[in-house]
């Protein structure tokens, strides 16, 4: 599945305008708890401690990156935690050095980093948190309701010329990025498409993910070995073997007949 927010480029532009939204409101608000609390405001310090917020910009396109590249909802959920903690390290360390450069004082890393992770450490895990929500609701909204919408072929072009194959003739399907290979019994095609991608738009029930790299067609699975470890060998009709982790077989066990 493709996990990314709806309208990708109109996201940018938003987070963005969030940015800059972000820049006028920290120093309004640091200056109105200034006043109110009857402490020193600097306007430099203000947008520097600011930073934090700002960095959830690129911190979010790297999320929903990071996401498209793992194409497993358990694995970009516990991405979470590291993903938080560079956001704040990150932080510390911009803090530390612009203000050992340019400021009167120094702002000392360590002191930094625990100040940031007791006073918003949560609320960086949340925006995330929100984020993959919003990333995997969407990529549920994108999946076809009726199976019978699938295209029944896909265009293969060679050269300048381009043919179609039935998707009932693949047998399989391999990474070879930024390409993928179908496989049928008359030879390999690349296609510039990602596994994901190929799901989305041609499987109408036959087709099973088994592997990261590896989709097979179940009208073209013979059987099924086990490798001692956790993962299989599945043998397909051409003769052919495609490995499938453990990951990936409790899905295959349950469609293949």
């Amino acid at each position: 599945m493709k996990w990314a927010l709806p309208n990708i480029k109109s996201k940018n532009r938003q987070l963005l305008l969030l940015g800059m939204l972000v820049l006028v409101l920290i120093p309004f608000k640091d200056l109105l708890d200034s006043s109110l609390n009857n402490y020193g405001f600097y306007l430099s310090e203000s947008l520097l401690f600011g930073s934090f917020w700002l960095l959830f910009i690129p911190g979010i396109l790297l999320h929903i990156n990071l996401m498209d590249r793992i194409q497993h909802k358990t694995g970009s959920l516990i991405v979470l935690i590291p993903l938080v903690f560079l956001h704040i390290t990150f932080f510390s360390l911009l803090v530390y050095v612009i203000s050992d450069l340019w400021f009167n004082h120094t702002f000392g890393f360590t002191r930094v980093f625990s100040s940031t992770v007791s006073g918003n450490g949560f609320v960086a895990f949340l925006i995330y948190i929100v984020t993959w929500f919003l990333a995997h609701r969407s990529t549920l909204s994108q999946v076809p309701e009726s199976t019978g919408s699938y295209p029944k072929r896909i265009p293969v072009t060679r050269g300048h010329r381009t043919h179609f194959i039935a998707t009932e003739d693949i047998q399989y399907v391999c990474s070879d990025k930024p390409y993928i290979c179908l496989v049928t019994s008359e030879g390999k095609h690349l296609v510039k498409n990602t596994l994901s991608g190929f799901l989305d738009n041609y499987n109408s029930g036959d087709f099973v993910r088994v592997h990261r790299s590896n989709v097979v067609n179940l009208l073209h699975v013979l059987s099924y070995s086990s490798r001692k470890n956790g993962d299989y060998d599945l043998q397909m009709r051409d003769g052919s073997s495609v490995r499938m982790s453990r990951t990936y077989s409790p899905e295959f066990k349950a469609k293949f007949r």
